[in-house]
């Protein structure tokens, strides 16, 4: 992360200090033309949550993607020092219990040795706890550099309801403010107890010098691969679906991630605190 990654270099400190920084995104027109587009696509899916992105139908993907990136996509590039937005989408959590997004990291999507992707992640109306806003592990970004794909058991698994329970701080946002992340980072939201759908719209952007790349598990090797995917493969790859048959060949293997306890997790945590 030694490269500057936002034209700031106020954000890009508060970015790598934080694994995050929150930004001024979408002015009020903006919103409403994203919840227009929101408003018009086909009946909402049935699940507590979801997104857009994990929509079975390929075509439904990138419309999505090619009407949300009209009004995201060049405007959260000009946050940032030669990034290229991949794709666009929502993230719907409906009102009620099963609405809640358990403690993760988002897929590794660049060779994090080198390279840090990002995520604009903006509410289309104000969120807090009762509506489920986001909520974080402070420098997690620091710490868990494991590999995150297809099938891929994180090593935190069996401690994921203390980590819940004891590390996660809120971060409540106004409509159009952006929290953009570091995709390391582990973060959860807490189920929407309102009467309303909470709907934010993400963009996910690369470095101009990094391509997208994409992990899959496989099990029985005791091993995972790593693919090229090519700018567009979250477009065409539907959750569920062998990545054998979707991405370009293997290019590199290596062994499974290394399992946590809460004790070593503590310590890494208390490690890397920054107050």
């Amino acid at each position: 992360m030694s490269r500057q990654l936002f034209i700031h270099p106020e954000h890009d400190e508060t970015f790598k200090n934080s694994g995050f920084v929150i930004l001024p995104f979408l002015e009020g027109n903006e919103i409403e033309k994203c919840l227009e587009i929101y408003a018009s696509l086909p009946e909402a899916s049935p699940e507590k949550f979801h997104t857009s992105h994990w929509n079975r139908d390929e075509n439904f993907r990138r419309a999505v993607n090619e009407k949300l990136s009209a009004i995201l996509s060049k405007k959260a590039e000009k946050f940032l020092n030669d990034y290229v937005a991949g794709y666009n989408y929502f993230l719907v959590k409906n009102p009620g219990p099963g609405s809640e997004v358990r403690l993760h990291q988002d897929w590794t999507l660049v060779d994090e040795t080198q390279f840090t992707s990002v995520i604009f992640w903006c509410p289309l109306t104000d969120t807090n706890e009762k509506n489920g806003f986001f909520q974080y592990v402070k420098n997690s970004h620091r710490f868990m550099n494991n590999v995150r794909g297809t099938g891929i058991e994180p090593g935190y698994s069996a401690i994921m309801e203390e980590i819940e329970n004891q590390f996660l701080t809120a971060v409540p946002l106004p409509a159009g403010q952006a929290l953009v992340f570091d995709q390391r980072l582990l973060h959860a939201s807490p189920a929407n107890r309102g009467d309303k759908t909470r709907i934010v719209v993400g963009t996910v952007l690369r470095p101009r010098e990094s391509g997208f790349i994409h992990y899959a598990a496989k099990p029985a090797a005791k091993k995972y691969d790593l693919y090229e995917g090519g700018d567009d493969f979250l477009l065409k790859f539907a959750f569920g679906d062998d990545p054998d048959g979707l991405l370009t060949q293997t290019i590199l293997t290596k062994g499974l991630n290394d399992v946590l306890d809460f004790k070593k997790f503590r310590e890494l945590f208390n490690q890397y605190l920054v107050i």
